[in-house]
Formats: structure tokens, sequence, C-alpha cells
């Protein structure tokens, strides 16, 4: 205790001033980047490197993805066509629960052609609404759960408000049936819940209310978290899958060995301009690389259904966490030394940034994004470095008249 109040007495007020200035400034910088949800490509290649060194190496074992893929859809029945075709979307809902799938989510949008829902559907497409619809009823009334998008918009005071799908009036009335918000949030890795809509009321996130229906039980136990966790990710080829058309020609045996009993979600592999070319239909960047939409929610309820997520730590946690190494940085160059130790103390401090990072993740589930301190501890070391230099020069400056 000595030797630091003599390092702290060995330095000008102002530098130590200059050191918690840089500290705050680094913490509430790291605050804004996280809470704007800057950097993401960086901080995504760091979480999936903590994952992968993580003991806790999931696999999938309660979903399976049906795709409309390029050959579906550039090249078969689906006929390149926006909307999707619904009654396609039908037959693969019938079956699907006729192979005994436990629960069917369905990933396409669905809104009406106006969020009034006046009209409800284009006369167009009517009789294939008519026909999705007819075996939704069927499937929900063979005990299979459906669950389909919910379209969301804004009402007043920046308010979520429900707009009008091409099923909402359509009256299914079935304790098998419902809906969740498809609109993933900005951070990929942050596995969404519940939204609170005007009202108030909640709507499920698309993932959570296909694992309520599939292991309801399992929600109590996301529900005490309190929190939008995050999740794991694992890559679309992990998952089992097979494409719509190959699923619309198999027998009721061979589909019940793959879907039987399982969660079950359809939804769009397709490239943008032609047959495999362009990007994807629905593509979204993750922590495992650029992936469609459907296998995120696949992910995400696979994440739910594993416990395969992780706890954000307490922001005072991480705040004074980030303050006590900057602050400890800058006692330890308060301590004259060459530029080579100075370079070890640095190396030393991200190092800790790190192992603090994997043990919370590896030993208490708990994902601590040491990215942003460890820039701004490289920021202090450096500006700290500038502000030296600055007052050696105007140490050795000549004298004006």
């Amino acid at each position: 205790m000595t030797k630091v109040v003599e390092i702290l007495k060995s330095k000008p007020t102002r530098y130590w001033v200059e050191a918690v200035a840089l500290t705050l400034l680094g913490v509430a910088v790291g605050h804004y980047v996280s809470s704007h949800n800057m950097w993401l490509e960086a901080r995504y290649w760091l979480y999936g490197l903590m994952e992968k060194t993580n003991w806790r190496q999931p696999d999938v074992q309660h979903t399976f993805v049906v795709t409309v893929d390029d050959d579906d859809y550039w090249k078969g029945d689906f006929n390149r066509r926006t909307p999707i075709r619904r009654d396609l979307l039908a037959h693969l809902i019938a079956q699907l629960a006729d192979a005994q799938a436990k629960v069917v989510a369905v990933d396409f949008d669905l809104r009406s052609p106006v969020p009034d829902g006046k009209p409800r559907e284009t006369p167009a497409y009517q009789k294939e609404t008519d026909e999705l619809l007819e075996a939704i009823k069927k499937a929900c009334s063979a005990h299979h759960a459906l669950i389909l998008p919910a379209t969301i918009g804004y009402g007043v005071a920046n308010s979520y408000v429900l707009q009008s799908d091409i099923y909402s009036d359509a009256q299914i009335l079935s304790n098998y049936f419902s809906t969740g918000y498809i609109a993933l949030p900005p951070d990929a890795r942050v596995v969404p819940l519940e939204l609170t809509l005007a009202g108030p009321k909640s709507l499920d996130s698309f993932a959570l209310a296909a694992v309520r229906a599939y292991k309801p039980d399992v929600i109590e136990r996301i529900n005490n978290l309190n929190i939008f966790p995050y999740g794991g990710y694992l890559q679309p080829s992990d998952f089992p899958h097979l494409g719509a058309t190959k699923i619309l020609a198999m027998d009721k045996t061979a589909l019940e060995d793959q879907v039987g009993g399982k969660l079950v979600f359809i939804g769009s592999t397709w490239h943008k301009l032609s047959w495999n070319t362009g990007p994807l239909n629905d593509s979204h960047l993750t922590p495992v690389g650029p992936i469609p939409g459907v296998f995120v929610h696949a992910n995400y309820a696979e994440a739910i259904l594993g416990k395969n997520y992780y706890q954000p730590p307490h922001e005072l946690f991480a705040y004074s966490l980030e303050i006590l190494v900057l602050l400890s940085m800058a006692i330890l160059f308060a301590v004259k030394m060459n530029a080579w130790k100075k370079l070890v103390v640095v190396v030393v401090a991200s190092s800790l940034f790190i192992v603090v990072g994997y043990v919370l993740l590896q030993n208490l589930g708990v994902y601590f994004d040491f990215l942003i301190p460890l820039v701004f501890l490289l920021f202090h070391v450096s500006a700290d470095k500038i502000l030296d230099w600055r007052r050696a020069a105007l140490a050795n400056s000549p004298e004006k008249d």
C-alpha cells in the first residue's frame, strides 16, 4: 500500500485527472457503441471465437428446417412468386402434420396488402389463402401446433401495434394456434423474447411462440431470467433440413422418421436475383456469418430449449471491471519503466479482460463483451503516451520572450 501511495504522489494531479477523464470517456463511449450496435462484425467474430472454445458445445435435438431453396423457388412449383404460394404452404403443413410433426412454424411474410386489413387479402390470391387457412385449421384440430408470423407496426407515441395479416379474421379458435413477431433484433446474438404492445399486452417472438407450443414448461425458465439473453449459434449445416419439393414427394413413413415429434420451421433460402445468384432472399449477419432468417429462428429455439444461452453481466459489474482495469493501468504507467515493460503491461491487462470473459462464460454462463474495453484500454494507453510526448515537447521548448 505504501508503494502505491508513493506512485500516486510521484505524478502531478493533472496526470490523475487525465487518467480518470480518459477512463470515464472510454467507458461512456463503450456504452454508446454497445447500445447503438456498432462494430457488430468484430464483436460477432469474438463472440463466435468464445463459443468455439466453450466446453458446452450444443447440438440440434429438437428442430427440423424445411427450406424453399433455389431449386424449389426458381425451378420448381413455387414459380419465383411473391407472395409465396399459399397453396403449396398448405400442402407442406398437411404433409408435416400427417407425419406427426409436433409444431410447424411458418417463417413467411403473411401481411395483408394494407395495414388495416381492408382488403385482408388480394382477390387473386384468396382461393389459395383459403386453402392455407383450411390446412392450418385441420392440423390444429388434430393437435399439431401452428405458429404464424404476426405483423407489427407503430402506433401512437411509437408504441407497437398489430397490423392485419391474411389470417386475421379467419377465426382460428384453437389452443394449438399462435403467432409471434419475426422481426429480428439489431444484434443477432440477443434472443428475442416478449414484445410489449399498445394496450398494454405482450407478443411472443416467433421462436418463443414456437418453443411455448413445443415445450411450455421451458418458458418458465426463460421468464425467470427477466432479460434478453445471448444465444449460442450453430451453422445451418448443423440442422437437419430438406427442401420443400423433397418434403412434398416423401412418403409418410420416411417423413415421420425425419420430423415426427419435432419443432419444424419452414422458410426461404433462395437467392434474390436468380438461381444461386445474388444475395440470399432473407439473409442476416450473425456470429457464424450471413445465414437465412429461418435458421436464425431455429437457432433461437434451440438456444432456449437446450439452455444454450448466456446472461449478460450486470451493467454495474461490467463498468466496475472496465474502470478498475483502466485505472490500474494508469497506476502502473505512473511507475517509471521503458517502452518494452509498458508493452508487457498492456498485453497483461488485455489478457486479463479475455481471461475474465472466458471464465465467466465457461463457469457462470455469463457473456462479457470485452472488445470495447480492450479498444479503450489501447486508446487510454495511446492517449497517455501522446500527452507524455506533448509535455516533454513543451518542457524542452525554448522560452518565448
